[in-house]
């Protein structure tokens, strides 16, 4: 069991997840993987892993940022003995090469790393030509999240997607990425979060942004405008709208209030969603790249477009409309008659690694088993977990109160949205759809941790 004391000594990967729907099955089968080479894995809710950091072995933490914010952090996970693997979670869809590395590349932050995994060759391109002697340790290996939409683990989500075809199809998916404007703690969050953080440090940096968001706010209510045209023009289909996990789910609710064959859904990851719908909208957001991966047909309502502001590849694998008129002729024609990829195989092959051959999974896992990271046994009897109770008490007053302080419901809140809770059955499931997917990991076991609500041990049988 997780809370004996005497198990063998095991390489430790710590792998903190922040928005469930979004990197839940990616991460556990990187720790699939990573369990066949060897390593144990702690995954789970990143705000318990960091809460509790000090409890955990000492191995590699893998963390989802190089960002100037990340400097401190990684200084003290050194300090305690790990070492640092990171990617940057934001890294596929981005404004512009200068833009990404002002706001999400620190040189300081990545000195600190052993490895860093790019989506694929144009980001590693973007970091290692400005990581003045840093470049050997970006590498192009791909990303779990794009690992989970291969076709070979189409089978991982069938009776995901049978189950909401029973319930909603046929349907119209809008996935929405206004977080910018629409966010779950208010619509001036973003500002106020970037100046907290640094990143905004001038008039001219929060010119930008400002501009940046207000542009945000036009898409928000061009879509708000388009929704009723929509559902109006195809009567026997349900149009579902999924908001960003960092938006203000509640703001949908209100905007759709009335229109019938509207819901407002955010339930699981977005793949089954997407695999199950006629047709999916987007206005700039990476699940415009998933449905092209996927074989759904994708459209990019542009009716507000940027040229400072708006992402080149989602709109790029997508069919654009301009208007409400050219999205309902344009979703039409795509019922008829499917509608063709377009130019986007060739442009997405520079953008991603590992699409065909190894997992990115396995590329990663192959660089991190040349991290020199000593086993150590992971110790989480009671008489451990005894001598933290008044500490960890305290803390949960201090979060208590920093919740009761906050507007909207506060942090607390907002965290839950992104990480609504996680069971060692449920991770189990997962791992087990895995494992009839791709036909291994037959001796990776997942377990739960009685000390760290909201986390599992992933491990093979060698470990147990």
């Amino acid at each position: 069991m997780p809370g004996s004391a005497h198990r063998p000594s095991s390489r430790w990967l710590l792998l903190p997840v922040e928005v469930k729907v979004r990197e839940l099955q990616g991460k556990l089968l990187l720790a699939a993987f990573a369990a066949e080479a060897g390593f144990s894995t702690v995954l789970g809710d990143q705000n318990v892993l960091l809460h509790h950091l000090k409890r955990l072995p000492r191995g590699i933490y893998l963390d989802k940022s190089i960002s100037r914010t990340k400097t401190r952090h990684f200084a003290r996970l050194k300090q305690a003995g790990h070492h640092i693997a990171a990617w940057c979670e934001e890294g596929l869809v981005y404004l512009d090469r200068e833009t990404y590395l002002a706001e999400r590349v620190s040189l300081d932050s990545l000195g600190l790393a052993d490895r860093f995994f790019a989506w694929g060759e144009r980001q590693r391109g973007d970091i290692a030509s400005h990581a003045n002697g840093q470049a050997d340790k970006v590498l192009a290996t791909g990303n779990p999240r794009m690992d989970v939409l291969r076709p070979e683990l189409r089978a991982l989500y069938a009776a995901e997607v049978e189950a909401i075809r029973r319930a909603h199809a046929p349907y119209i998916l809008v996935n929405t990425n206004f977080g910018r404007y629409n966010h779950y703690l208010g619509p001036n969050h973003m500002i106020t979060l970037q100046k907290q953080r640094g990143i905004v440090r001038t008039a001219v940096e929060e010119a930008h942004l400002q501009a940046w968001c207000d542009h945000v706010h036009a898409m928000f209510d061009s879509f708000v405008a388009m929704l009723p045209d929509l559902a109006a023009a195809f009567p026997d289909r349900r149009v579902v709208v999924r908001p960003h996990p960092a938006e203000n789910h509640d703001r949908w609710r209100a905007e759709t209030a009335g229109l019938d064959n509207v819901s407002v859904l955010h339930d699981g990851s977005a793949a089954p969603w997407i695999i199950g719908a006629d047709a999916l909208v987007h206005a700039g957001c990476s699940t415009g790249l998933e449905a092209f991966l996927l074989s759904t047909p994708v459209y990019a309502y542009r009716a507000v477009r940027s040229d400072r502001f708006d992402a080149f590849l989602p709109n790029a694998v997508s069919h654009e409309c301009a208007s409400r008129d050219d999205l309902i002729a344009a979703i039409r024609a795509g019922l008829d008659d499917r509608p063709s990829d377009g130019p986007g195989r060739e442009i997405v092959g520079t953008y991603i690694a590992g699409l065909r051959g190894p997992f990115a999974c396995q590329n990663i896992v192959a660089a991190l088993r040349d991290v020199d990271v000593p086993a150590e046994a992971f110790d989480d009897s009671l008489s451990a977990r005894a001598s933290r109770i008044g500490r960890d008490a305290l803390q949960r007053g201090k979060r208590g109160l920093q919740r009761a302080l906050s507007p909207a419901g506060g942090d607390g809140g907002y965290a839950a949205q992104k990480f609504p809770g996680l069971r060692a059955g449920e991770a189990g499931a997962v791992l087990e759809g895995l494992r009839a997917a791709t036909g291994r990991f037959a001796d990776v076991g997942v377990a739960a941790i009685p000390a760290l609500p909201n986390c599992v041990i992933v491990r093979g049988a060698g470990q147990a």
